[in-house]
């Protein structure tokens, strides 16, 4: 029994410290879409006032042309969108520090953060932690289990990675090469922060990430406080926080137009912030998105854009 104790108990240390050596000592690829955080913070950092800061997931990455805002309401844009697996409270909770009195923050929350738990983040947060090391500052003893779940999934995507990169060099001879115009890469981003390699794709049929939203607004108490929290630290700071809404594809809003409609009646009776437009504001046809049904092309970002600009410019001006 006492071999057998000391076998498992040898097992478990080698899987533990092959588990810290593939996650911490692989080398890591500097191009990972994820790295774009440190690239968006040090924007963030260096944008003179006036600024317009826009922070969400990929809805907001993928969706805003942040140019056509500068240009057309003189202020300077930093689009912070990256993952919605961050998680609203990771997002809301690291940017605090970054803004300054007269910024104007625009909040385009996935509705997903509504009603389910991934309002607290996915794998994804504990990933981009390995890009951007303050993540790790965010988690405290109540993410021990969250930490503890994603650890071998993370592991297994760390490894993958890195066989696919040196499988090439060790036996191709020569580094795998990621094309430029790669949408999940870093060099995606603008200088501005807006992802801009996708914007020559075509409209895919099957959009990915199709979801039908549940009657009750199940974690909309908790985005509530989140939100309210957020806006309060903001005025007390001279910073102005208005929330507008993600864009849907025509059929997808069709399952869920109940749905939102109560959501929206919830929010404009609740939420301390101004909320600007409504969901049906922000759907557009299918052919405008490019893969997901949070990812817009061209033709969608444009739109999307002049209707953000449109009930932006009313309450800044």
């Amino acid at each position: 029994m006492k071999k057998l104790t000391l076998k498992i108990l040898l097992l478990s240390l080698l899987l533990i410290l092959s588990g810290y050596i593939i996650i911490w000592h692989f080398p890591l690829d500097r191009d990972n879409y994820l790295n774009a955080l440190n690239d968006k913070y040090r924007l963030l950092e260096t944008t003179p006032q006036p600024r317009i800061i826009c922070i969400g997931g990929s809805n907001l990455a993928f969706g805003l042309d942040s140019r056509m805002i500068q240009n057309v309401l003189n202020r300077n844009v930093v689009n912070m969108g990256i993952h919605a697996g961050l998680g609203l409270r990771f997002i809301l909770h690291d940017i605090k520090n970054c803004l300054q009195p007269g910024d104007t923050v625009l909040v385009f929350p996935e509705y997903i953060y509504f009603y389910n738990d991934l309002i607290n983040g996915s794998k994804t947060l504990m990933e981009a932690g390995l890009f951007y090391p303050r993540v790790f500052s965010f988690f405290n003893s109540e993410h021990a289990a969250t930490l503890i779940q994603n650890a071998p999934l993370v592991m297994q995507r760390r490894f993958n990675g890195w066989y696919r990169y040196n499988y090439y060099y060790l036996v191709k001879s020569r580094r795998l090469d990621i094309a430029d115009d790669d949408p999940f890469n870093k060099k995606t981003f603008n200088e501005l922060g807006d992802a801009e390699n996708h914007l020559h794709r075509t409209y895919t049929k099957a959009l990915k990430a199709f979801f039908v939203l549940s009657k009750d607004i199940t974690h909309g108490e908790e985005a509530l406080t989140l939100l309210d929290d957020f806006y309060r630290t903001a005025q007390d700071s001279n910073i102005n926080v208005f929330l507008l809404y993600q864009p849907l594809p025509v059929t997808m809003y069709k399952k869920n137009k109940k749905q939102l409609h109560t959501l929206h009646t919830w929010l404009k009776d609740n939420l301390n912030c101004t909320v600007l437009g409504t969901p049906e504001d922000f759907v557009y046809p299918d052919d405008h998105f490019f893969d997901s049904v949070n990812h817009l092309n061209y033709q969608g970002r444009k739109a999307r854009t002049e209707k953000v600009i449109e009930y932006v410019r009313a309450v800044i001006n």
